[in-house]
């Protein structure tokens, strides 16, 4: 489990203070960043922070994405102009096409081939 707050990731994980200047005093030497290490740890936690913020946002778009297009489904089956089970098989086929072409996968042979 993650620490409540960055600050107390970074004071409880963090080297002692003369080993922490010592890694800032390293990469001043080698040409990198001159932040300290609880400066790097609070960033990283607002970046990962932001990061669930957008995950969070997206996984209700596509919810919504979701919910909307069975109440089209629905609304065109109940109208007569969707079959179901002909929706459901196009829908199977297509998805079966994604995951050889994913794969790679091709096959010249037939179920009556293998039986």
């Amino acid at each position: 489990p993650r620490p409540a707050s960055a600050k107390a990731f970074a004071s409880s994980s963090l080297p002692s203070a003369s080993s922490t200047s010592a890694s800032v005093n390293t990469r001043s030497r080698e040409g990198r960043r001159k932040t300290g290490e609880a400066g790097d740890v609070e960033s990283l936690w607002a970046c990962l922070r932001a990061q669930e913020q957008s995950l969070a946002s997206l996984r209700r778009a596509v919810k919504a994405c979701g919910e909307e297009a069975a109440a089209l489904r629905e609304c065109l089956s109940e109208a007569g102009l969707l079959n179901s089970s002909l929706f459901l098989a196009r829908l199977h086929r297509q998805r079966f096409a994604a995951a050889r072409a994913a794969h790679g996968f091709t096959s010249e042979a037939w179920l009556g081939d293998v039986l």
